[in-house]
């Protein structure tokens, strides 16, 4: 009996220790936690991955993912979107966020109930130096994050999700003190 209890033991500390290892379930997950930065530079390359609309761009702004347990936020408070027009351009401010769920293994982040909010402003043209209020709704979005392949090493992490026309793209984060 005391040698049943002893081995059952010694196989729970052996699989425990195994999760707390490198490669383990828990350090998979681990490793996301904390406050992620899409710099512009790299959101820029995305939107033209995702909305290949020519003069479409973000001259200002960032993107942000936060995992805090099983849960997840990505967004931006704040980004300027601009699409040049002849002889100008238009340009709105925008924010939004999506939440949900998260879980990460052998490899894969997968995201879950997921629930997106959005505020995009009046959009503005400029054409000719005169400004003025665009006429109509012009609504866009950024998509939520998909599911997919990933790799967190120390300050970067690299998520593949797919464009709506099925081409693969990376999403590019740097961890945020």
């Amino acid at each position: 009996m005391k040698l049943q209890t002893i081995s059952a033991l010694a196989f729970m500390l052996v699989l425990l220790s195994a999760c707390a290892l490198p490669g383990g379930a828990a350090d998979e997950a681990s490793c996301l936690q904390g406050n992620w930065v899409m710099t512009n530079e790299d959101l820029n390359i995305m939107l033209l991955t995702l909305v290949p609309v020519p003069g479409m761009s973000i001259p200002a702004g960032t993107l942000l993912m936060t995992f805090e347990g099983d849960r997840f936020v990505y967004g931006s408070d704040a980004f300027t979107l601009q699409i040049d027009v002849p002889d100008g351009y238009m340009s709105a401010e925008a924010s939004f966020a999506t939440d949900g769920t998260f879980s990460a293994a052998e490899g894969v982040l997968t995201f879950s109930d997921m629930v997106t909010s959005r505020n995009i402003s009046t959009w503005v043209a400029v054409i000719d130096g005169e400004v003025a209020e665009a006429p109509g709704s012009f609504d866009v979005s950024m998509p939520a994050p998909g599911s997919g392949p990933y790799t967190c090493e120390g300050d970067l992490l690299a998520i593949t999700s797919m464009a709506p026309s099925g081409e693969p793209f990376a999403m590019i984060f740097q961890r945020q003190p």
